[in-house]
């Protein structure tokens, strides 16, 4: 069974989640979210909001990712978050809540600008899914030890794998890494210090950070634990830090390195660093290095993530560069971070 605007109404019913007379008032609207599974957004004629997602394909080989989100979702101890509504295994769904009028915080940055409360909240959110402890999710299952995608690039035997799978656009793009041995090599020596010891989100970024805007009050809340892990926490970090910095680049068009500037653009774009420094401050920790260095890492995950469906060669001329010297030299941008060591 899958669900669809026909039969989700009566699904509902059935699993609780509504009264008959309110699945006798229909469905307002039912929008296709982008998932790995099959995602949509529900608006009931009665008022109530749902997030749903079935698993489209492979259901027992896939299950255990909803599994894992699920337990996350029911935590007490973490409040930034949907509300946990249903897990139904047998037919691969799980369902929470929706925040009405919610953006994604891209989005928003889009539209407003850096708002630095956004950026407080989202610290304070992300810290307190990092201090969740979940003994729940099996840590001797090796698929969860994984490290990103990215890290694979480091060795040749890895992007080899990495080709296997036949996307031009990523064959494309690692011919460009190739480019920069001493980069691949710096991946290298970062992976062999790669952490498993804390659950991490695994794909964060603005897509995946809901924000509701009333008034002068915000809320956000961390969505999609598809991809949760164990790994290091500060790889969740700097999928924020990264976020941020490509829509700045995006939308400034900043030519983004030169031989003839020793720093970047980026390191004097007030409203970005002040957002940045917020949000790092409030989440709270001092190896800032590391997350510079994962923050470039974090760049060329982005690429590689555009790349499954697009061409990203002008992009990569302008990214890898900057991603070379975040890993390779992490002390040149601590501005972006630290306020205090501006010169």
């Amino acid at each position: 069974m899958y669900l669809n605007p026909k039969n989700i109404a009566f699904y509902l019913f059935e699993k609780g989640l509504l009264s008959w007379e309110e699945s006798l008032a229909g469905v307002q609207s039912y929008i296709e979210a982008g998932s790995r599974s099959f995602g949509f957004k529900v608006e009931m004629n009665c008022g109530k909001h749902f997030f749903i997602k079935q698993i489209k394909h492979n259901r027992d080989g896939m299950n255990h990712l909803l599994e894992a989100e699920a337990l996350i979702l029911k935590t007490d101890t973490f409040t930034g978050k949907p509300t946990f509504y249903l897990h139904d295994k047998r037919h691969g769904i799980l369902i929470s809540s929706l925040i009405n009028d919610a953006q994604n915080v891209g989005e928003f940055v889009k539209k407003e600008g850096f708002i630095i409360p956004i950026a407080i909240q989202l610290g304070v959110a992300l810290k307190r899914f990092h201090q969740v402890k979940f003994h729940q999710i099996n840590s001797d299952d090796s698929t969860k030890k994984q490290p990103p995608l990215v890290f694979y690039l480091g060795s040749e035997s890895g992007r080899n794998w990495i080709k296997q799978r036949k996307e031009y656009y990523t064959i494309q793009l690692i011919k460009q890494i190739s480019l920069y041995p001493s980069l691949t090599k710096s991946i290298e020596m970062i992976y062999k210090d790669w952490k498993t010891e804390h659950l991490i989100h695994g794909d964060m970024k603005f897509e995946n950070c809901l924000i509701q805007a009333k008034e002068n009050n915000f809320i956000v809340q961390l969505i999609d634990f598809e991809e949760i892990t164990f790994g290091d926490p500060l790889w969740d970090v700097a999928g924020i830090i990264q976020s941020a910095i490509s829509v700045q680049l995006q939308q400034t068009h900043f030519l983004i390195f030169s031989p003839f500037s020793p720093f970047h653009p980026l390191l004097d774009d007030a409203p970005l660093c002040e957002w940045l420094q917020a949000f790092w401050q409030s989440y709270g920790n001092d190896d800032s290095k590391k997350l510079i260095q994962f923050t470039g890492l974090r760049l060329i995950g982005r690429l590689m993530e555009i790349a499954q469906q697009a061409d990203v060669s002008y992009q990569a001329k302008e990214w890898l560069p900057l991603a070379q010297e975040m890993i390779e030299n992490p002390e040149k941008y601590l501005k972006l971070i630290q306020p205090q060591l501006e010169k």
